[in-house]
């Protein structure tokens, strides 16, 4: 059984981005977002966040006043997290539905509705987004739609498809080269649109430079997301 040290992390409602804050309570240390909001998460002896058995991450009930509560022996009550948006513990990327851990050389770069990290040396992209009003048909033509706009706007652009694994799961990516756009740049984007029992999920990449030379790279890093 792992002993648990409660730590505090934030869901903040636009961007996820977490500093130390010197208030302590329960022997807990704080994590404070910008917009002042602060939670309990509860992580195990190895550093990681404590999950229950559906792998969803636990965290101090608290009340009002932002205390935590207590059973009738004195011990925090404890809870499964309902994350909004994304949590950013140490370098992970945690939703209700997967996580990510964050590549040597990538940071995060998140925004409210999806998952993003950033490779600060290449520039290169990586979005997650879980989707909920289209089919998965559907979304694949959306893709397919723009790449045909792409293509007539830039006549010299190469498309085409390559199969990647996601969490265990075999998916297509499917893929636009621009070689030089307007502004003398080249383009690359790609998505994967997998399927699963309780959602639709967008996996979009995106450089200006072309990395399908360093794709296995990029698709060991798709291939970590783990879902629950």
């Amino acid at each position: 059984m792992k002993k648990y040290i409660a730590f505090a992390f934030a869901v903040m409602m636009l961007v996820c981005c977490f500093t130390a804050c010197g208030k302590k309570y329960d022997g807990a240390d704080t994590v404070t977002a910008e917009d002042g909001g602060t939670v309990a998460v509860v992580t195990g002896e190895d550093g990681d966040v404590a999950r229950n058995e559906d792998g969803d991450v636990v965290v101090v009930v608290t009340d009002s006043d932002g205390k935590a509560k207590k059973d009738k022996d004195g011990n925090n009550l404890t809870e499964k997290a309902d994350l909004q948006t994304a949590l950013v513990y140490n370098n992970r990327i945690e939703f209700n539905d997967y996580y990510l851990v964050i590549p040597d050389g990538w940071e995060n770069n998140m925004s409210y509705q999806d998952l993003q990290i950033k490779n600060g040396k290449t520039g290169d992209s990586i979005s997650i987004m879980r989707v909920d009003d289209t089919t998965y048909e559907e979304k694949v033509q959306q893709v397919k739609t723009a790449y045909d706009y792409i293509i007539e706007k830039y006549p010299d652009t190469e498309t085409g498809e390559k199969g990647v694994e996601i969490d265990g799961q075999n998916c297509t990516l499917y893929y636009a080269f621009v070689p030089e756009t307007i502004n003398k740049k080249p383009l690359y984007q790609g998505y994967v649109i997998m399927e699963r029992s309780d959602a639709i999920y967008s996996f979009y990449i995106s450089s200006q430079r072309d990395v399908r030379k360093d794709m296995d790279k990029i698709t060991e890093i798709l291939n970590s997301v783990e879902f629950k």
